[in-house]
């Protein structure tokens, strides 16, 4: 299969590509008009502070031994995440080493953040929790969201996507 950039649609339906480049065509220009782009690295405080500001962001999880990416809806409770998650994203019953990205980035200005989370992910099972949880992560996400699950972090690694002048 072949995966060059020039066959997938633009949002206007039209090649993303310009015509008759193929090999990167206009791929430069395109960059050379984009805003200046730095970066700063967020501290876990901050990544988990930013983190609460969205509702929702991907589980990346192993099944069969290959990987899966599934959005879910989310809080940060204390120093956890917690996941409202369809059947199509259950845990195994026992802990899962899991992935959660959540991100917000403006696609004109190419400014915002992005938080990536790595730890072990466990079904919330204890009826209590479940009952204190469930009215919290209030899902608009399509379909039944049956499992809730807490991720356990190990790594939180934030990145902050700013303009140099702004002193990023």
């Amino acid at each position: 299969m072949d995966n060059r950039a020039e066959e997938y649609p633009g949002p206007s339906g039209r090649s993303a590509m310009p015509a008759g480049g193929g090999q990167g065509a206009g791929m430069i220009a395109d960059m050379d008009a984009l805003a200046p782009q730095g970066s700063r690295d967020l501290t876990s405080a901050e990544s988990l502070r930013r983190l609460g500001l969205v509702g929702y962001g991907r589980i990346v999880l192993a099944r069969y031994a290959l990987p899966i990416i599934r959005p879910v809806n989310h809080i940060v409770d204390g120093e956890t995440i917690v996941v409202h998650a369809s059947r199509g994203v259950a845990l195994s019953p026992e802990r899962q080493t899991v992935a959660y990205e959540a991100d917000v980035i403006d696609e004109n200005t190419h400014r915002g953040w992005c938080v990536i989370v790595t730890g072990s992910a466990e079904p919330v099972e204890e009826p209590g929790e479940i009952e204190r949880l469930r009215p919290l992560l209030q899902p608009w996400l399509p379909g039944p969201r049956e499992h809730i699950m807490r991720i356990l972090p190990d790594m939180v690694t934030g990145l902050e996507f700013v303009d140099p002048a702004d002193g990023g």
